[in-house]
């Protein structure tokens, strides 16, 4: 099934605050437009008010006929540092007599003020110039001193200006995105930290998730889990209580239905109902072994999940758990003329006994099941090369093809309906038990390459091994 992909946290937020920082860059560069605008203005401005004070000094100082030449260079001067200027002036006498200049220029002079010059702004030919008013008055007389100027030279100064301000504000924008993606980052590693824990948690034991660490934003999703996972281990306590009071209540009842058919079996022996009691008692049999082998593969599933440390683990003694199981097992290795052997050396585990006791339970009875007349079913321990212990049960049977080894150990699967009753329970059981254990389960052939010999190898002592759900 495709998952949905789904935006990263970080992503969204960088995508939130992205037309917002555009906006406040656009927001700042109008701003800043208006403060160059401004600026601009002010600067040349001034330049032009000292060039109208240039002139009449010019002037004042300048006694001969050749004023206007004088005046001319001085704005040729000018206008070639600033050839987008467009500077225009007019010197005119007290008496109107045009000293300099150009005269159309008298109708753009301000009239006479407190502050000298005057700036103002003017129109000539449907072009609008800024204009500087100097009224002059010295020891030679008075003269009235007019410059004007167009106003592309100042805009292309605010334009420049509002260029580099413009970037400015970009490089900002994206400083700030680059800050709050590292701030973000180094904000979620919390949330990192608390993912890692997530993933190591103990699923068998189900604790909560600690919150020390955990930021005021994010406990009220901790504090969801945490309550999730406390329903969850009453609701596997409560299916593991059901199953060991489902275990007690059907033994009974079973195990008193066979007495009762055992004893009906003799009353009636030589009479017509005995194939059919014969027939029931198999049945009877048949369900017995598969109710127990449910019942186990129950319990066995609830104590995986619970964790073992949650149950009574203790250290279990394998040579006298396969003698015991010997003994269970000798009365129907008779009547199947089949020599049950034993063949051990000291070896303990650490683990559940009675998950042990149903493991070795089912290894032997496979064994029986499938072991001809006349041949050996050997049950082994001890300590394995590899360091930690084994138990192994072999037998003379027909064997496992390797193809089909890995596939008998799942659950409800019997590799031919002939080779007798049976629920294809009893490996699956073995291998929950051994995953439950840590162990490893390996089938191979027996001696001479006849047989099954099944082998669980168990974790060397200090191991982590133990599967915890």
């Amino acid at each position: 099934m495709r998952l949905e992909r789904r935006p990263a946290l970080l992503r969204r937020l960088l995508l939130a605050l992205l037309p917002a920082l555009l906006l406040l860059a656009v927001i700042g560069a109008l701003l800043d437009d208006l403060q160059v605008q401004r600026l601009a203005g002010t600067v040349y401005d001034q330049a032009l008010a000292n060039t109208a004070i240039a002139l009449a000094a010019r002037q004042e100082s300048e006694r001969d006929d050749d004023l206007a030449v004088h005046l001319g260079a001085l704005a040729g001067a000018v206008l070639r540092r600033n050839p987008q200027a467009g500077l225009q002036y007019l010197v005119q006498s007290a008496d109107g007599r045009v000293l300099a200049g150009q005269r159309r220029l008298a109708a753009l002079a301000a009239a006479p003020s407190a502050d000298n010059p005057v700036l103002a702004d003017g129109r000539l030919d449907g072009r609008p110039l800024r204009v500087a008013t100097y009224r002059y008055a010295g020891p030679d007389g008075e003269a009235l001193i007019v410059v004007a100027e167009g106003l592309a030279a100042r805009e292309a100064a605010a334009r420049q200006a509002l260029r580099s301000t413009l970037w400015t504000n970009l490089a900002l924008a994206a400083a700030v995105l680059l800050v709050v993606t590292l701030g973000v980052r180094l904000a979620l590693q919390p949330l990192q930290a608390l993912g890692a824990e997530a993933g190591r948690h103990d699923t068998g034991r189900l604790q909560p998730l600690a919150t020390g660490t955990v930021p005021r934003e994010v406990l009220p999703l901790v504090d969801g889990i945490n309550r999730l996972l406390g329903r969850l281990q009453a609701s596997l306590q409560a299916q593991q209580d059901f199953v060991n009071a489902s275990a007690h209540q059907l033994r009974t009842p079973l195990a008193g239905l066979q007495a009762q058919l055992d004893l009906l079996i003799d009353e009636q022996r030589g009479t017509a109902l005995m194939p059919r009691l014969t027939g029931l008692r198999s049945a009877l049999q048949r369900l017995t072994r598969v109710t127990q082998q449910m019942l186990a593969l129950a319990r066995t599933d609830a104590v995986a999940q619970a964790g073992l440390q949650t149950g009574s683990s203790a250290t279990v003694d394998l040579e006298a758990l396969l003698q015991a199981q010997l003994q269970h097992h000798l009365d129907a290795a008779l009547a199947r003329r089949v020599d049950l052997g034993l063949e051990t050396a000291p070896a303990s585990v650490q683990g559940e006994a009675w998950m042990l006791q149903e493991l070795v339970a089912n290894l032997v009875d496979n064994a029986l099941r499938y072991a001809p007349p006349d041949s050996q079913v050997t049950l082994r321990c001890g300590r394995a090369p590899e360091g930690g212990a084994f138990l192994a049960v072999e037998d003379a049977g027909p064997g496992i093809a390797p193809a089909q080894r890995q596939r008998v150990l799942q659950r409800f699967v019997r590799l031919s309906e002939s080779d007798g009753p049976g629920s294809g329970l009893g490996l699956a059981i073995v291998q929950d038990v051994a995953r439950a254990h840590g162990a490893q389960v390996q089938i191979g052939e027996g001696q001479d390459g006849r047989g099954t010999v099944v082998r669980v190898l168990f974790p060397q002592p200090g191991s982590s091994n133990v599967n915890r759900g």
